[in-house]
């Protein structure tokens, strides 16, 4: 290929020594690119010069690999300036000199008059640069993999990141996933395949409840390839918005890292609202199989928590990508923060019996077996024990029959606590403290209700098992000298929600069925969802599981006692004494509103120490 402009003078300006490392004919690569007779000046600079051109002249405060300046003048055909650390971070050091040729060759081609606005125009001038590149010996750089395998890469890169959840707990497989979405997804439509694999993968559990019945099985069994469908969509449509939110900041390096751990927390948060809510396996909860690190829930709560181990992984892959030193920033809150030490757990005199019946679901739901499950039960609470039974907790929905205001319940010798579905004119999920002869004293009702499960959130348009009405919100019931905060069901996943203002209960009472989902992955997520929610409040949480895992868990999120799936039995057990943490003074939002600050200062400090050295050479 012939190229014109043989002797075309070019000027190469050295403003950052670590250029002279790499002995790259810049000289050659601009003739070869095809730039006329007229003369071309490129300065060879770095990030802090680029920065100020690109304020100045473009009105971006950041960084950018080459600006081209046209003078329009015939003698002189411009300026092109090219930035080491970005062109490192971009390229590393393996193809540094070829990405610096081709950001050459893109800044010629400018000053010729080409450019990328639109998809024609980018790609008339990517044909042009493959084949001035292809002339050098250089590889296309806009060799692209296939749409589809990109799509399946990410899907599968997402899915391989859900094993850092319980059961499996290989949390490295998490943060590694998350780095390398962070370095290859490059907007809403990468993040959105890399969403839905992960989404589908931590959360497909949920469509198992579909054949827990074989009444339910019968009528929905179309619904499951539907329902996984919907999760890997919406999944996809939630955790693209952190790629797609970082795209549009246009930043780099650290700053990058720091805006997409903003996007990413400021995504777990909205979760919290978003339909009833559904902000289950926050990214902090892989770091449950390490105490001290996950501690710091008890301070800065799942959402922060997210916050810095978020930033690690996409710190780490900027680092690595380009050896930004500014991306090592979020290394040294996570080194320097710490949880409080934790105390012995300590014991109260008040005990608690959990009774896990572990019926099969079809007997559950049959007409016909009522009896004998209320028999059961009974007999499983009447049943001897070494102590002094203070409080006997049934699991979600155990009783089998409606209950109304007037209804009683088996007399069991102590206070009962009992899942049930109550009907008033409207059917309400509720949980029912009874006394000792079955005589109910006080009702809570589930205000998180589960959509598609317990209610209809677009009408009739997508049939639902159940049409529930939503209870008033938090409160807290008192048994004996005790006050529990009752949560029925996903209701523990919720930070800072179940406790109402200025109340101090002892503990937290979580009665739950998660025999919907069989042996999948979802009962021990929810287990582990308890025991974050244990570490945020320092409650201790009473867990009553209709066929498991049912369990105690101290106010350090440790699990003291636990009854394993499909097991039938009761557990007794003294409760723990709780301890007030930093973060239950804080709150969800107020944990928001901090990280927002944190980065708000983060950004800012570079222009705060630069005015402050300013007035200081002014006062010298």
């Amino acid at each position: 290929m012939q190229f014109k402009g043989q002797d075309m003078p070019v000027i190469i300006n050295v403003a950052d020594a670590r250029w002279k490392k790499y002995k790259i004919d810049f000289e050659k690569i601009a003739r070869l690119s095809g730039a006329g007779d007229a003369e071309v000046s490129i300065t060879l600079s770095n990030d802090a010069e680029i920065r100020k051109l690109n304020k100045k002249y473009r009105n971006i405060d950041a960084p950018t690999n080459v600006l081209s300046f046209e003078t329009g003048d015939a003698e002189l055909l411009g300026d092109i300036f090219i930035s080491f650390d970005t062109t490192m971070r971009e390229a590393g050091e393996k193809d540094f000199a070829n990405h610096a040729a081709h950001l050459i060759v893109h800044g010629i081609l400018h000053l010729r008059g080409m450019d990328h606005l639109n998809d024609k125009q980018a790609r008339i001038m990517e044909n042009r640069e493959s084949e001035i590149l292809s002339a050098m010996g250089i590889k296309n750089p806009h060799a692209k993999l296939p749409a589809f395998w990109k799509a399946v890469g990410l899907f599968a890169l997402g899915a391989l990141g859900a094993l850092g959840f319980a059961p499996y707990c290989i949390f490295p497989l998490t943060i590694i996933s998350v780095g390398m979405a962070y370095l290859f997804c490059r907007g809403y439509g990468d993040g959105f395949f890399w969403g839905a694999g992960y989404g589908l993968a931590s959360f497909h559990w949920a469509m198992e409840s579909v054949f827990a019945n074989a009444e339910l099985a019968r009528q929905f069994w179309y619904f499951y390839p539907i329902g996984l469908t919907a999760i890997a969509i919406g999944s996809g449509l939630f955790f693209g918005l952190p790629f797609f939110m970082t795209k549009i900041t246009n930043s780099t390096g650290g700053r990058r890292a720091l805006y997409f751990a903003l996007a990413w927390t400021s995504t777990l948060w909205l979760r919290e609202w978003f339909l009833t809510g559904f902000p289950w396996n926050p990214i902090a909860n892989i770091a449950l199989p390490s105490p001290a690190i996950a501690g710091l829930m008890s301070v800065i709560g799942a959402l922060g928590l997210t916050f810095i181990i978020v930033g690690c992984a996409a710190a780490s892959a900027e680092y690595i990508r380009g050896g930004a030193k500014s991306a090592l920033l979020f290394f040294v809150p996570l080194m320097l923060s710490f949880a409080p030490p934790r105390a012995p757990t300590e014991f109260s005199d008040f005990n608690v019996r959990i009774v896990q019946p572990a019926f099969d679901m079809n007997q559950k739901f049959d007409a016909n077996s009522a009896d004998d499950n209320v028999r059961k039960l009974t007999e499983l609470s009447r049943s001897k024990s070494k102590t002094k039974i203070d409080l006997i907790i049934w699991p979600e929905t155990a009783y089998p029959y409606t209950m109304r205001y007037n209804s009683a319940l088996p007399a069991t010798g102590a206070p009962l606590v009992a899942g049930a579905v109550m009907w008033d004119g409207r059917m309400y999920n509720a949980m029912v403290l009874a006394d000792a002869m079955g005589r109910p004293t006080d009702w809570y009702w589930k205000a998180h209700l589960v959509p598609f499960g317990e209610y209809r959130p677009f009408g009739d348009w997508i049939p639902t098992p159940g049409q529930l009405t939503a209870g008033p919100g938090p409160a807290v019931m008192r048994a004996g000298d005790k006050s529990f905060a009752p949560a029925i069901c996903y209701e523990i996943v919720f930070s800072d929600s179940l406790i109402p203002t200025g109340e101090r209960p002892d503990f937290i009472l979580n009665i739950t069925n998660d025999a919907w989902f069989g042996f999948s992955s979802g009962p021990h997520q929810h287990l582990d969802m308890a025991r974050r929610q244990a570490i945020e409040t320092g409650l201790p949480v009473i867990r009553a599981n209709q066929a498991g895992i049912s369990a105690i868990i101290d106010g350090n999120g440790t699990v003291l006692q636990r009854l394993e799936l499909n097991r039938t039995d009761v557990l007794d057990g003294r409760l723990p004494k709780g301890r007030m943490t930093v973060y239950r003074h804080i709150g969800l939002n107020g944990m928001m509103l901090l990280i927002l600050l944190l980065c708000g200062f983060i950004l800012m400090l570079p222009r705060l120490i630069k005015i402050v050295i300013a007035r200081l050479d002014r006062a010298i």
